[in-house]
C-alpha cells in the first residue's frame, strides 16, 4: 500500500510539472513571429536587424539604432521580411515575403522602436512577455536573429549571466548579460526564456577591452519589463504572460493587443522623459516598377552582411 501511494505522489507532482522547451522547440514555436529589418540609409548604403511582431495587426518592435540615421532621425525606407515555412539558405527564396513599414515610434535612448508594417495578408504570429523581474542568473535563454556573416533566421542559445541596472547611467534602462551569441544584425531581435516568453530584446555586444583585448560571450538585451512599461506609456497594449509588478504594465497585460492610437503617441513625453521621435508616415518607395531594383539592392546587403561585398553601380 506503502509503495501505491508514493508511486501516486509521483505521478501527480509529474503531472503538474511544467517542463523547459528545448532550443530546437522554443525555434519552431516562435521564429516565425522573428523579422528581418532592412533601412536605406542613403542612396549607397543600408542597414540590416531584427525585430518581431508584438500585435497581430502587424506592429513590430526593434532597436532604435535600426531604423535611425547618423543624424537621429527615422529612416524612411524600411522592409520587413517574414520567415518563410522553410528557411532553405537562398536568400532570393526566403526573403520573398516583404512589406514596407513605417516607424511609428522611436526612443533612442532606451534604444527601441516601433514599427508599423502595412500590406499583410493576415494576421502574423505575435510574441509574449514574461515578467523579467522572475528571471534568475543562470537561466536558460535563446536569441534569433540576423547576424551579420551568418544566417537569416540563426538561433543562438546561452544563460543569463547578470543585471544590470540604469545602464550607462540612462534612468530605466535595465539589461541583462547573458552568453547566447549575437552579432551586428541581431540587434532588436528577441531573447526567449524556456518557456518561448520574451525576456528581452537583444541590443549590443561587448568586443573589445579598454587594453584591446577582445571579448567574447558578453552580450545585452534590454530587459521585458522595460520594453512593456515603454509600450504601456504610449498605450501599445502587449500579451504578458506573467505580469511584472509594475502597474501600468499589468493594465498592458488584460487587453486585446491593437494599434496605439495616433493622438496618444503624439503627446509630449513626461518631464524627464527620454527624448522621442515623431510620427513619420513615410512614402511607399516599393512599387511594382521597382522590384528589380530593390531585390538587387538586397542581394548586395545580404552578400555584405555574409562578408562578401559587392559593389554593384549606378545605385
Amino acid at each position: 500500500m506503502r509503495k501505491l501511494l508514493v508511486a501516486a505522489i509521483v505521478v501527480a507532482m509529474c503531472a503538474g510539472r511544467v517542463f523547459a522547451l528545448e532550443p530546437a522547440d522554443v525555434y519552431r514555436q516562435k521564429s516565425p513571429a522573428v523579422v528581418l529589418i532592412f533601412a536605406k540609409v542613403d542612396s549607397n548604403s543600408r542597414k540590416g536587424g531584427s525585430g518581431f511582431f508584438i500585435a497581430g495587426n502587424g506592429q513590430v518592435l526593434t532597436n532604435a539604432h535600426v531604423i535611425t540615421g547618423n543624424d537621429g532621425q527615422a529612416l524612411q525606407e524600411i522592409q520587413v521580411f517574414i520567415k518563410p515555412p522553410k528557411v532553405t539558405g537562398d536568400f532570393k527564396e526566403d526573403l520573398q515575403d516583404r512589406h514596407p513599414a513605417k516607424v511609428v515610434k522611436f526612443d533612442r535612448a532606451l534604444d527601441v522602436a516601433l514599427l508599423q508594417v502595412e500590406d499583410l495578408a493576415s494576421s502574423p504570429m505575435q510574441v509574449s512577455f514574461a515578467n523579467s523581474d522572475n528571471v534568475e542568473v543562470g537561466q536558460k535563454v535563446v536569441a534569433i536573429g540576423h547576424p551579420e556573416q551568418g544566417g537569416l533566421w540563426t538561433l543562438t542559445s546561452g544563460t543569463i549571466s547578470s543585471r544590470i541596472k540604469n545602464i550607462s547611467r540612462i534612468e530605466g534602462k535595465d539589461m541583462f548579460q547573458s552568453d547566447a551569441s549575437i552579432n551586428h544584425g541581431n540587434s532588436g531581435g528577441p531573447l526567449f526564456d524556456t518557456d518561448g516568453l520574451v525576456v528581452g530584446m537583444n541590443t549590443s555586444t561587448a568586443r573589445m577591452s579598454s587594453d584591446g583585448t577582445a571579448i567574447v560571450g558578453i552580450n545585452f538585451a534590454l530587459q521585458s519589463n522595460v520594453i512593456m512599461k515603454w509600450l504601456n506609456q504610449n498605450e501599445v497594449k502587449v500579451a504578458a504572460a506573467v505580469p511584472p509588478k509594475s502597474a501600468q504594465a499589468e493594465a498592458a497585460r488584460t487587453e486585446t493587443p491593437k494599434a496605439a492610437p495616433k493622438e496618444a503617441l503624439e503627446k509630449p513625453s513626461a518631464p524627464g522623459a527620454a527624448a522621442e521621435g515623431k510620427i513619420l508616415t513615410p512614402k511607399n518607395p516599393y512599387e511594382k516598377e521597382a522590384l528589380e531594383k530593390t531585390i538587387a539592392e538586397m542581394e548586395d546587403v545580404i552578400l555584405e552582411m555574409r562578408g562578401k561585398v559587392k559593389k554593384r553601380m549606378g545605385n
